[in-house]
């Protein structure tokens, strides 16, 4: 079965219970229910994985997971914006 590895960021567990007229009220687990049952639907196994320590995130642990990922793993997600921002010139 080929496999998804979907990392959280900080905060993203609050989703439904922190501001929902900003961020809306589905809750942190039934979006990670919904990540997996779509998974499944097409024969991928999906593990899901939040922390809301950015240092966690990037710790050596984590590394190895998604080093693990990028060669066993069809596909990786992440919502954490800190691996997707770019620093602006100074």
């Amino acid at each position: 079965m080929k496999k998804i590895l979907v990392i959280h960021g900080p905060n993203l567990n609050l989703l439904g219970e922190r501001e929902p007229g900003v961020y809306g009220t589905d809750t942190f687990e039934s979006i990670n229910n919904e990540i997996i049952e779509h998974a499944m639907k097409y024969e991928f196994h999906c593990d899901v994985y939040q922390s809301n320590h950015e240092g966690e995130i990037t710790s050596f642990t984590l590394l190895e997971k998604i080093m693990t990922a990028l060669y066993l793993m069809q596909a990786l997600i992440h919502t954490i914006a800190m691996l997707s921002e770019t620093p602006s010139p100074q």
